[in-house]
């Protein structure tokens, strides 16, 4: 899982990215925005991740809390057809 303390790290070094490459003068431009598209597409990937980790661990959790309320494993359901 994708926790907190990571996700700090991953900032801070996507910051450290974006620094260098804003404070690198000899740097032509282009390679300017392309390290910091790619600091950019390293955080939004980041974020996505862990809110598709998040979501599917919520979804994961309701979906068992609802097969132990309805008193069924949802393995019954398909026990019959096989």
């Amino acid at each position: 899982m994708h926790t907190g303390r990571q996700h700090m790290r991953l900032l801070t070094l996507s910051r450290i990215i974006f620094t260098l490459s804003v404070e690198i003068a000899p740097c032509s431009q282009a390679t300017k925005i392309s390290f910091i598209a790619i600091g950019m597409f390293t955080h939004t990937s980041c974020h996505l991740t862990w809110l598709v980790m998040k979501s599917l661990s919520l979804f994961m959790s309701w979906a068992s809390n609802r097969s132990t309320l309805a008193g069924s494993q949802p393995a019954s359901i398909f026990s019959g057809q096989l």
